[in-house]
């Protein structure tokens, strides 16, 4: 038995360290793939010692390596040209922080305005409303006087009429031109003609003398 279980130990073992092959052979071509992109970009020289110093920890990679291509960098790296590179950069930088202040200055002196503004708005608003609360109680004092001096007139001609017409029922004289109208059309009329038996009465009578005439008609003759 115990040959067995030392057969088993060293089979997980033997395992165990092909996996781990396995994984930092993965590793080591990430690794690659971020150490040529990072080269190409052209990153700072930090970052790539933080880079070449955890991989020498990690051991992914012989130091001696690591050294030869530091070397490399240097000598490909050349300072005053990247000096020139930048000098035109910076100046764009220079100019852009110089219209990054003009902006900022504008934009402090329109807020300036606005808030100036603003507050005479609210200054000129104000005006309105009591402009406009004056003028409110104005109309309505004018209201109420129209209405006033309406009623009052319309009183006046109530108790005129109502005079009038007690002046009309008190005195007969006063009576509409209406009634004298019919009243006179009614005095033009005909008199009514006499009637057969009044004719008659006035008729002689046969056989009957005539009447003397009057002393007056005599005395006239």
């Amino acid at each position: 038995y115990a040959n067995v279980y030392l057969f088993y130990w060293m089979f997980v073992l033997i395992n165990t360290i092909l996996l781990l092959n396995m994984v930092l052979a993965v590793v080591f071509s990430v690794y690659d793939k971020v150490r040529d992109e990072i080269n190409a970009a052209h990153k700072d020289q930090r970052k790539l010692s933080i880079m070449n110093s955890a991989a020498i920890l990690l051991h992914f990679v012989e130091p001696k390596q690591m050294i030869q291509e530091s070397k490399n960098l240097e000598e490909d790296w050349e300072p005053e040209d990247k000096c020139m590179e930048m000098e035109p950069i910076l100046g764009k930088d220079g100019r852009k922080d110089s219209e990054i202040a003009e902006l900022k200055r504008t934009v402090g002196d329109l807020h300036a305005e606005l808030k100036s503004t603003k507050i005479d708005l609210n200054e000129h608003l104000n005006l309105l409303r009591e402009s406009l609360e004056c003028m409110k109680s104005e109309l309505k004092t004018e209201l109420s006087s129209l209405h006033n001096r309406k009623t009052t007139h319309q009183g006046q001609e109530l108790e005129q009429f109502l005079t009038d017409r007690s002046s009309q029922h008190l005195s007969p004289l006063s009576a509409p031109p209406l009634m004298t109208l019919t009243s006179q059309e009614l005095e033009q009329e005909p008199q009514p003609r006499p009637s057969l038996t009044s004719r008659k009465s006035n008729l002689r009578p046969v056989g009957q003398p005539l009447k003397k005439r009057s002393t007056s008609l005599e005395v006239a003759s």
